[in-house]
């Protein structure tokens, strides 16, 4: 997905939360953002409001994670490390929540720990779910959303470091090892070790 650094890039992928309101999640993104942020790799959200699930960068291009459940209670976790390249060199971003413990990771890499601040994980507003955009229009991806992921559960850190390394690997796993993965349209997914690609 490529456009311009505007609210009007992005896509709608589905017209309720995926992955919002789970207690584990992982959110994956790897694109690259020739202009500075902020920007929004994959949000679920409404227009206002709380339930807000948002991984991107923040103004000084550094990983940012965004959560926010339905009693207003916010945590923004912000990476350590900018990955803004001007060259348009793509990055692998991620945020990983097990519990109230929350992660992001730059290319592979931790990048930044927080805990978040309430045990209530309920998202009850009737969001969406986009890809390169938050729907608020307060944040876009202004360069190529090359691929996005999410899994319901937290991935490991080496499982991070390995897509670092492997990054379709959620789509074709290689064999025998791989994570498993849905085709919409399909009957079946193909049955691993390593937990499952929802869409």
């Amino acid at each position: 997905m490529t456009g311009p650094a505007s609210a009007s890039q992005g896509a709608q992928i589905h017209n309720a939360n995926i992955v919002g309101g789970l207690t584990n999640l992982t959110i994956w993104g790897y694109g690259a953002t020739p202009s500075s942020g902020p920007s929004a790799f994959y949000c679920e959200r409404a227009g206002s409001g709380s339930d807000i699930l948002k991984l991107g960068a923040d103004t000084t291009n550094k990983v940012l994670f965004t959560y926010r459940n339905d009693a207003g209670t916010l945590t923004q976790l912000l990476g350590a490390s900018a990955f803004f390249d001007a060259s348009g060199t793509p990055h692998q971003i991620a945020a990983t929540k097990q519990g109230t413990a929350l992660s992001v990771y730059l290319d592979g890499k931790l990048d930044g720990t927080a805990t978040f601040g309430s045990g209530s994980d309920a998202f009850t507003n009737a969001n969406v779910a986009h890809l390169g955009t938050d729907p608020s229009g307060e944040s876009w991806t202004g360069g190529s959303l090359i691929a996005c992921a999410v899994w319901n559960r937290a991935l490991s850190a080496a499982e991070l470091k390995w897509l670092r390394a492997e990054p379709y690997a959620f789509i074709a796993p290689p064999s025998p090892r791989g994570m498993r993965f849905a085709v919409p349209g399909t009957a079946a997914a193909v049955p691993t070790s390593y937990g499952e690609l929802v869409w």
